[in-house]
């Protein structure tokens, strides 16, 4: 219930700042999943919940030069405010709070 109700706040907060987008006062630029990972980890651990912040890249690309790159966050691994599951796609290559993850083949890494 608590993720919920942070979520929620979450969501408040993200169409404050696309309100702010949408009236020029914020560049549109800074509409990243980066920024927007970032500011849903800083809002989630203001509400004392224990987010993760990831970043991810997309293996699967048949060309190293078309890999992109994504940032997210998860509470209890669950991605928050993702349409799908960001690790379906992407393979974690950035986890904070540090912690031991594994790669595709098994062998851990430190995240």
């Amino acid at each position: 219930m608590r993720v919920r109700a942070s979520v929620l706040g979450i969501r408040v907060a993200e169409r404050f700042f696309r309100s702010l987008v949408a009236f020029g006062l914020i560049a549109q630029e800074e509409d990243t999943c980066l920024f927007r990972a970032l500011s849903r980890y800083a809002l989630l651990q203001a509400m004392g919940l224990r987010p993760s912040f990831l970043i991810g890249i997309n293996c699967a690309a048949s060309d190293v030069e078309k890999e992109e790159g994504h940032a997210w966050v998860e509470v209890n691994a669950l991605a928050i405010l993702e349409r799908h599951n960001p690790r379906g796609r992407h393979s974690p290559v950035f986890l904070y709070p540090s912690m031991i993850i594994e790669d595709q083949d098994g062998a851990s890494v430190s995240g």
